[in-house]
C-alpha cells in the first residue's frame, strides 16, 4: 500500500486531501501543530476508510521542522510515495502595518520548509 505525507491536514484543503487519499486506499502520515485535532482526525480516517494513519505534531515554522519530520519517517521505516505540501498561512494588511516577524515565518514555511522537506523525502526514497 502506498503512503502519502500531507502537511496542514486538520482543516480546509488539507483535510480534504487526507480524506481523498484515504478513500483511494493510501496510508496517511498527517502533519499539523494541533495534537488533539490530529488524534481525532486519525481515529475518524481509520474508522471510515480502514487505512493506517500516523501523525506528527510539528510547528512547521521551526527551523528544524523538516529534519524532525524525517526522523519520524526514518524511525517508522516507511517510504513516502506522495508528498502534499499543503500547510500555510497568510499575513494580511497594508505592508507597512503587518508584522515583519510573522511575514518572515510565512516565507520560511512556504519556501524554506517546503523545499527542504521535498528534497529530504526525495533523497530518502532513493
Amino acid at each position: 500500500m502506498k503512503n502519502v505525507l500531507i502537511t496542514g491536514t486538520t482543516s480546509g484543503i488539507g483535510k480534504a486531501f487526507a480524506e481523498k487519499f484515504a478513500d483511494e486506499g493510501y496510508n496517511l502520515i498527517l502533519v499539523s501543530r494541533d495534537e488533539q485535532k490530529l488524534k481525532q482526525q486519525q481515529a475518524a480516517l481509520q474508522e471510515t476508510y480502514r487505512v493506517a494513519v500516523k501523525y506528527i505534531v510539528r510547528d512547521l515554522t521551526q527551523e528544524n521542522a523538516a529534519s524532525l519530520i524525517m526522523s519520524d519517517i526514518d524511525k517508522w521505516k516507511v517510504a513516502i510515495d506522495v508528498l502534499v505540501n499543503n500547510a500555510g498561512f497568510n499575513e494580511c494588511g497594508f505592508f507597512a502595518d503587518t508584522s515583519l516577524d510573522r511575514e518572515l515565518e510565512m516565507i520560511s514555511m512556504h519556501i524554506r520548509f517546503a523545499t527542504e522537506l521535498t528534497k529530504r523525502i526525495l533523497v530518502h526514497n532513493l
